[in-house]
Formats: structure tokens, sequence, C-alpha cells
């Protein structure tokens, strides 16, 4: 282009910066509302599989109810589908702050003496999750200070220590609440150092204690083998997907028979391990009893302590003493001996992990706002830079005809508005880069708030900001073309005289008798002459409506959400937890505490549960108490038979309905079949409820509650939390509590982000709104100037002129609104169902006070932009010669 070319162009956008500027702003607020969400979808994306990678997050976990050797790990080895596999030890506890034992003897000589120790309240209880420190798989990340090195030394996920209130070089002490006869060679440990670990990614899942392997007793072997898997990098690179949940679904297929052996030769280790103990023998035969006979015994359907024979029950005491030297327990023990091979392990994939199905969760929910958002804002985007620039070309005639005149030649005068058009997408698409950058990035510091795995990275390729350029300039280079050709086809005296190019007249309807107001009349003859402005503003204001219509819907639904599951399905105020191995007496003396404070309390089982169907196998949570107390402390579906109830997303993920069946497994990995009874609606997480009849009657073991749910009133709760420090203080066995909404805070954190994203769309929609509008009267004005002097000149007053403005705004602006409701109400509902995760189930309703805001928003800011349009109608002399 030639140095005069050039200045033409730049003359041209400076003639007319306004409508320049608005479709700069105009797409860079809808590459920035359809990049938003994409770019904090991404973000999460990569953080994860940065963070899994460098952990080496297992891929599989294979857990067994007799443990797994280092022969067994050999064995899982050897398959090809595996890269590597590592043996370890995972078990819940009950963790609270302690002293050093070594002190602990000079401390009672002084209490013994007289001294009166300082009155403080129990130091509180926390439940957590031992694991043993692994060297290839499942790796911590050390934050601060070292790894446990022996038996005494532990290390705390960081944001545990930090909700504890501990630090490096503090004691804890640690009481099991296992239920694979795990035991610890020591009691009391020393932190040494704050880790991440990939367990528990999640901030307010961070309940990892992490010990060296040698703190664990030897003879039960490992809890479980973690696996990773030979997967392509690529599929490696993005652990959320299902394309990698497939893959490793597949592997867990493959390695079925390979854990089968497994199985089997942890077996045979297992009894040869009790034939070859000659202390046990040597008991067996002072009352009577061979090896053989307390094999069948084991090996029974159900054995249990109660219904053995006389002579073995008088051994009971000396057998338990002696199974516990070797670490192993009944279950295990019928396990062995039961014959049953596929039973009593299990093989999880990363679904089976809380926090990764959390992440997950969050990820899917993000993911699916991107597909329903981004496509509106490009849609937007697109409307309005197509339809202004066909307009503001239009426009352009005489200078086109002027040029045509001078002999300029066709391509000359393209490249005069390709500057134009090319520049003013270039600069939108670099500024709704750059702010989708920045929005995505203080969107992330908060939401990186809820994560333990190093800080969330934005993610915003080069690769990714090129394409969208090229796009909009390609895009917008033809629709310059297209508004350039209808023009070039014209005449330069036609151009110039306004004749060409031939617009459509309505003189019939000037013919006919006139059947509607003035102002009406000159309304519908404008919009038949503009339809592509009418139009567009029409479809601008609908969309604009739908978006923040449906934003606020989602917003109002999660928070329903939130207070349903909070008021009405947890029918509780306080969950006491204490460890499973607690005493009859214990336990009474724990629920004459609760009722001395005025409290209403129930035992439960509330854990994580494992299920298998034809298909696959599933992790939950499972609620097992007694058929009558279940109405009383949640709201779902009490089971009336020897059946289960699922949750509806449990239900629909694993395509589940009344009448099937699926294989439950028993805290001991036994499997057991159980049909599904009814499904019943549950918000927050996944969930099962099976009465404690059924589960006895199904195992043939009682199910130990591990929990107890408590109706208290606010005033005595404070009373209440009091007396459980006592209880603390005084007794061996220590308890837990936490309020429900304690328990919903990780959830209510998913409110807050919502907040903010909602709050971001409905301004990027609310400015992308004004500055459209805005353009598109600009446009009005400029074409209507003429006539609206005439207007004033033929003695219109200021106040007719705006009531016609008044009225030709309302004309396009009331059907808009009704538009964005009629498709925006059941579209919202739709992506509302279509957002729903495993973990959060959301409410679907209509909320209008959503659309009516959406309304008074969308309807505001269009008064806001008459007003605008009217000062500049009033300003104007109309005197003063057009303007051409």
């Amino acid at each position: 282009m030639k140095k005069t070319q050039r200045k033409d162009a730049v003359r041209n956008i400076l003639r007319q910066k306004v409508a320049w500027l608005s479709m700069v702003l105009v797409i860079l607020v809808g590459i920035t509302g359809m990049m938003l969400p994409v770019c904090i979808d991404s973000s999460v994306k990569k953080s994860a599989g940065s963070f899994y990678d460098e952990t080496c997050f297992r891929d599989l976990e294979i857990t067994h109810a007799t443990g797994l050797s280092d022969e067994s790990v050999r064995l899982l080895s050897a398959d090809e589908s595996v890269r590597d596999a590592e043996g370890f030890h995972s078990v819940s506890a009950m963790m609270f702050q302690s002293h050093d034992p070594s002190v602990g003897e000079e401390r009672t000589e002084a209490k013994e003496n007289g001294e009166r120790a300082e009155e403080t309240d129990s130091p509180p209880v926390w439940n957590v999750h031992i694991h043993s420190n692994t060297e290839r798989i499942s790796r911590p990340v050390l934050a601060d200070g070292k790894l446990p090195e022996n038996e005494a030394e532990c290390a705390l996920d960081e944001a545990l220590a930090q909700k504890a209130g501990l630090t490096i070089g503090d004691w804890i002490e640690l009481t099991g609440n296992n239920s694979f006869g795990i035991r610890l060679n020591s009691v009391c440990f020393q932190i040494t150092g704050l880790i991440q670990h990939p367990h528990a990614v999640i901030r307010s899942k961070a309940d990892t204690v992490l010990l060296a392997k040698g703190a664990f007793t030897e003879s039960f072997g490992y809890t479980g083998v973690l696996i990773r898997l030979n997967l392509p990098d690529r599929i490696s690179a993005d652990p959320l997907s299902d394309v990698y949940l497939t893959q490793s679904d597949r592997a867990a297929e493959r390695l079925q028979p390979v854990l089968r052996e497994v199985s089997e030769a942890r077996i045979r280790e297992i009894r040869s391990m009790l034939k070859s103990d000659a202390a046990l023998e040597e008991a067996l035969q002072t009352r009577g009893l061979t090896l053989q006979a307390l094999e069948e015994w084991i090996a029974s359907p159900n054995p249990s302590w109660e219904t053995a024979d006389p002579q073995i029950q008088e051994s009971r005491d000396d057998l338990e003493s002696l199974m516990e030297a070797m670490n192993t327990d009944l279950s295990s023990l019928h396990i062995a001996y039961s014959g049953v091979t596929a039973s009593g392990a299990v093989i999880q994939d990363r679904r089976m992990n809380e926090s990764y199905e959390y992440l997950r969760s969050m990820h899917q929910t993000v993911s699916r706002l991107a597909v329903f958002f981004a496509p509106l804002f490009a849609l937007v985007a697109g409307i309005v830079f197509f339809s202004s620039t066909l307009i503001l070309i239009s426009d352009q005639r005489h200078q086109v005809g002027a040029m045509k005149a001078m002999g300029f030649r066709d391509g000359v005068i393209r490249k005069k508005y390709a500057v134009f058009g090319a520049s003013a997408a270039l600069a939108g698409a670099a500024g709704g880069v750059l702010l989708a950058r920045f929005v995505s990035g203080r969107v992330l510091r908060i939401w990186d708030e809820q994560f333990s795995i190093g800080g969330l990275v934005l993610s915003f390729p080069p690769a990714a900001a090129a394409l969208i350029g090229i796009s909009v300039l390609l895009a917008m280079l033809l629709v310059v073309y297209a508004a350039c050709a209808r023009l070039l086809k014209c005449s330069a005296t036609g151009l110039l005289q306004g004749s060409e190019p031939r617009r459509k007249t309505h003189e019939k309807t000037r013919k006919k008798a006139r059947k509607h107001s003035l102002y009406s009349e000159l309304i519908l003859n404008n919009t038949r002459n503009e339809k592509a402005r009418a139009v567009t503003t029409v479809i601008i204001i609908a969309i604009s409506v739908l978006l923040i219509g449906m934003s606020i819907t989602v917003r109002q639904n999660l928070h329903e959400t939130f207070r349903i599951q909070t008021e009405e399905v947890a029918r509780y105020d306080l969950t006491v937890s204490c460890p499973g191995g607690m005493t009859i007496e214990s336990r009474e003396k724990l629920e004459e505490v609760l009722s001395s404070c005025g409290a209403e309390c129930a035992g439960a089982w509330q854990g994580g549960a494992i299920a298998r169907t034809e298909g696959e196998t599933f992790g939950c949570t499972m609620l097992c108490m007694e058929r009558d107390t279940i109405s009383d402390y949640f709201g779902v579906a009490v089971p009336q038979e020897r059946g289960i109830t699922l949750s509806y997303n449990l239900s629909a993920a694993y395509h589940l309905k009344s009448g099937d069946s699926i294989s439950l497994y028993s805290r001991w990995l036994n499997l057991a079949d159980v049909p599904v009874e009814d499904v019943f609606e549950y918000h927050i997480g996944n969930l099962m409820v099976l009465p404690a009849e059924t589960y006895e009657s199904l195992f043939g073991v009682s199910c130990e509650p591990n929990s107890y749910l408590v109706h208290c009133s606010s005033p005595r709760r404070e009373m209440l939390v009091k007396a459980l420090q006592a209880y603390n203080a005084e007794g061996e066995d220590k308890v837990s509590f936490e309020t429900v909404e304690a328990s919903m805070e990780q959830f209510r954190s998913i409110g807050r982000l919502y907040d903010l994203l909602v709050g971001v769309i409905i301004l990027l929609v609310a400015a992308m709104n004004m500055l459209i509008l805005i353009h598109l009267t600009h446009i009005l004005i400029s074409r209507r100037m003429t006539d609206l002097n005439i207007m004033r000149m033929n003695g219109f007053s200021l106040r007719q002129i705006r009531n016609y403005l008044f009225r030709e705004t309302a004309f396009t602006t009331v059907p808009g609104i009704l538009l964005g409701i009629a498709s925006g109400v059941p579209f919202a509902l739709f992506v509302l169902r279509r957002i729903s995760t495993m973990k959060i189930t959301l409410v679907v309703r209509t909320e209008w006070m959503a659309w009516m805001i959406a309304v008074i928003l969308c309807a505001g800011l269009s008064l806001a932009v008459f007003h605008l349009s009217f000062l500049k109608v009033r300003r104007n002399d109309p005197a003063a010669p057009p303007q051409q």
C-alpha cells in the first residue's frame, strides 16, 4: 500500500473513531467472555497434570484384606501393562497433639508430688489417614523440613499442620482406627517435615500423616500396592479426562487374572505362616484342639467367637493374643481359609481417591460452563461485528463513489476498509486475550486457596492466542469483502447521487389508510428499511438477558443446594467420630457425656465404601445405622426390605435403578450382592444407605459404629463441645467432632468461586451490551440526524422527538427481553442438569428473581443508551447544514 493510501486509511479510522473503538471493545469483551472459562479450565487441567506427573501419582491401587507381600508386588510388576509397582501402608487414625515421651515420667512425678499443672483445654482431635513414605509412586512433595526416617518421626500435610496449629518439632499421638489389623511400632511421633501429598490435593481434605515404612510392623505385609501403568504420554498428561479413565479401566480388567494369582499366593503364605507357628500349635494342644479343627472353624461361612465351640471359646484370649502377635485377625484368616480368592481384593482407580474425584468434579463443572458460555459470547461478538461492519461500510457509499470517480481500482478501495476492519479485529483480539489472562489469573489465585498442588499455573498457550487473532482477522476481512462487493458493483454517479444501491421502499404502507399512530408508522418503516440493525439489537438484548439470567440462576441454585443439604438432608447438628476399637465401657461413657448435655444421638458407620457393577468398580460414601433412626438424622429414603438405596447421582452415573443388583464390599473386602431398593435426592456427595440389620445379614458381622450423629440445640452446643474436650482429656479413647456447617465449608468455597465467576460474567455481558447498543445507536442517529433535524424544523418539539426515539428503543428492547426469557429459562434448566457432577447434584429450579434482575439490568442499559443518544440530538443545531 502506498504512503498516500495508508494516510487515507488512517484518516478514515480517525473520522470513524467512535465506530472503530466500539468494534474493538465488542471484540475485546466477546473474546474475554469466550476465553475466560476455557482458560480457567485449561489451567486447572494442566496444573493437576503437572502435579500428578511430578509426584508419579498412582494410576491404580490394589488392596487386599490379608495384606500383600513383596512377592505380590513382584508378580504385579511383571505384567506388561504395569510400568512400576510399589507396596505401601495406609490406615485411618485419630491424631492429637502430644509431648515428647522422654519427658513424660518427669511430668508424672511432678503431678504426683502435688505440683499443680496449668489447666488447659484438651487439644483437638483430628481424623487423619496414615500413609507410609514411598520412593517412586505417589511421592510426597516436601514443603519444609525433612521426610521421616525412623519409626518415631512423621511428616504432616502442610494444610493439616496449619489447620491443627502444629509445626516442625511438635509431637503428635496417633490412635489407630484400622480395619486391617495394622499396628504401629510407636504411638508418639515428632513432626520433622511438612508435605503436599498427591492423595489429598484439596486443602479441606488434607489429612495425611506420613510415616517411615519402619513405623509399621512387617508381619502383616502391605495394605496395598500402588501401580503406574504403561500409558501413552498424551493420555497421562491429561489425568482428568474420560480417555485416561477409560484406559485405566481397561488396564484394571487385564490385571484381574494377575490379582487372582497374587491373592492365591498370599493365601498360601498366610496358611503356611499359621501352620509353622509353634506357639499356636502348643496353645491348641493344651485345650485338646488341633490345627485342623481350628482351620475348619475359620473356614466356616460366618465364623465368630459367639457361635464357636466351647473349647474354642475357652481359648479365645490365647488365640487373639497369638493373632495379635502375628498381626492378623479373624476376618483375614477367614478369607485365607474360605477358598474364595476373588473376594478380599479390589483394584481402585483414581476415582476412588476423594481428592482426585473432587478436583475432577470441579474441572467438569468449569469445562461444562465453558461449553455453554464460550459459544454464546462468540455468537454475540460475531453477530455484532458482522452486522456493524456491513452497516458502517454501507454508509460510506459517497466516499466509495468519489474514489471510483477519481479512478481508484476496486482493490485499493477494499484495502482502505480492510485496514479499518483488520486494525479493529487485531486490537480487539489482543485486548481480549490480555484481559482474559488477567481475569483468569485473579480467579485462579482465589481458587488456588482450595488446592495444595503447588499453585495453579495460568495456561494460555501462544498458539491459541495466535489462532484466535487469525480467526478474528480472517472473519473481519471476509465481512469487509462482502460489504464492499455490493458498493463496488454500483456506478460512481449512482453512489454520489444516493440512487445506488437501491433500497427497498414501502410505499404501499403510505398509500393505505393509517391504522397506527404517526410514531408507529415511522418506527415500522424504519424497521423494514433497517432490518439488520433491528434484528441485531433484538438478538443482542435476548442473549444478554439469557446470559445474565442463567448466571444468576446457576448461582442461586448452587447456594440453594447447600442450604437444602445443611438444613433438610443432614438433620443433625454435630458428628462425633470415635475410633473403631473403642471398648463398650468407653462407648457407654461417651453416650453419657452426650446425654448429660441434653443431646440426642445415634450410632452410625460413615465412611468410604466400594461397590461393583457388571461394568466397573466405583467408590462412594456409605451410611449404615439402625433402620428406625435413619429418617431422624438423614432426609433420605429408608430401605424397608433387604436392600440398599442410592443417591440419584450414583444411579445416573452407573445406570442403576430399582430392582438392579450391585456387589458391595464390606470393610474387610468381602463381597455380597445386594439389590437396589430405591433412589433418593442427595445433593452433596454420593451416598448409599444400608441399614445395620441388612449389613449384618449380608456379611455375618455387626456393623460397629464409628461415629455418633447428634441433635443439639445451639445454646447447648458450646456446653457439649466443652464436655467432649473434657472427655478427651480424661480418657484414653479420643474422639473428634465437627458441625454440619464446618463439614460443608469445602463446598461453600465452590459457592464463593461461583459468585466471583458470575460477577465477572455479568460485568462482561453488561459491558458488551452497553457497547453494542451505543455502537448501533450511533449508526442509527448518524443516519437519522437529517430526518430528525427536518422534524424539528417542521415543528416537532424535543419532547415529541424523545417520545419517538423512546418508542423505537422499546420496539427492539421489549421483544429482545421476551425472547431472552423464553429461550433462557429452559436453557438454564438444561445447563443446571448438565453441570451437575458426582460430587454436587444441583437443585434444578427456575429462579424468577434472577430473570427479573436480568430484565431490569438490560432494560436499564437500553434506557441509558437512549438517554445518551437523545442528548446528541438535543445538542445538534437543526439549522446547521447536514454533514456528509
